[in-house]
């Protein structure tokens, strides 16, 4: 059921982190013995750590996409819990959506890490309220239309 779409997303959301490491280990090598870790509401450092705290992220949003692979790759079509009932001559469509859903996600939430990764690297809060606001818009458009386009398809 799976389709080379779904390959080309989750191939994509696991670069993206893997650019965040990347970015993270040049960091470690390269920042001050101390760096911001955290931010007040206007922008000002409030927290400190060594550059190595750069890597909670990453290894946060790492085990979060390895839950979403597993259950994207192992979780059987009956076990998924959508908000209406089944029709089973579409069901392997609403699941194909459902799965594009899951790693359009995963990409965004691997860019988003990214984009967090890099305003770390360059110590730079300007915009982290505006971008935590359009980050979780983007997820709840993606939510609520993969939801309405599953809904949609599976009403044919």
């Amino acid at each position: 059921m799976r389709t080379k779409r779904h390959t080309v997303l989750e191939i994509l959301a696991w670069l993206l982190l893997l650019a965040s490491y990347g970015i993270t280990i040049y960091g470690m090598r390269h920042l001050p013995k101390t760096i911001a870790t955290h931010y007040a509401l206007d922008g000002t450092p409030d927290g400190y750590g060594s550059p190595g705290s750069l890597l909670i992220l990453p290894i946060i949003i790492t085990i979060a996409s390895g839950i979403v692979s597993l259950v994207a790759h192992f979780v059987p079509v009956d076990m998924l819990n959508v908000p209406f009932e089944m029709n089973k001559k579409n069901e392997e469509r609403v699941y194909q959506t459902i799965i594009t859903m899951l790693h359009v996600l995963q990409m965004e939430i691997g860019a988003y890490t990214l984009y967090m990764t890099i305003m770390s690297y360059r110590q730079d809060a300007r915009y982290a309220i505006a971008s935590v606001v359009i980050f979780l818009a983007v997820l709840g458009a993606t939510t609520v239309g993969a939801t309405v386009r599953a809904y949609h398809i599976n009403q044919q």
